[in-house]
């Protein structure tokens, strides 16, 4: 499934999430070649994170089917930044989805 991933601090936080942020890549930038790739397969980031203007908050865009890894992207970060999680579907699927269903319904 895919992910918008709304996130926001508190901007007195702005050098523990960006501590944070490097401790995690540093660890990821560690593991094996194969562990790495793996853990790439499972949360594939489609949108680089991104900051709204003059505001401590932003978002990204990620694809995973595991729900473990968004346990573990919302708790590497937890408390300093609060995180919201909404399911995204493509427009295409989505309307031949409900178009199924209409039909085995019958509505």
């Amino acid at each position: 499934m895919r992910f918008i991933v709304f996130w926001e601090w508190d901007p007195d936080d702005w050098d523990t999430i960006v501590a944070r942020r490097n401790k995690l890549r540093a660890w990821r930038d560690q593991l094996p070649k194969a562990e790495r790739e793996k853990r790439d397969k499972q949360q594939r980031q489609l949108l680089p994170g991104h900051y709204i203007g003059g505001q401590s908050k932003g978002l990204t865009v990620i694809e995973t089917d595991d729900p473990k890894r968004l346990a573990e992207l919302w708790l590497s970060y937890y408390p300093e930044m609060r995180m919201k999680l909404v399911p995204i579907f493509p427009v295409e699927e989505t309307i031949e989805q409900r178009e199924d269903i209409r039909r085995k319904k019958g509505i």
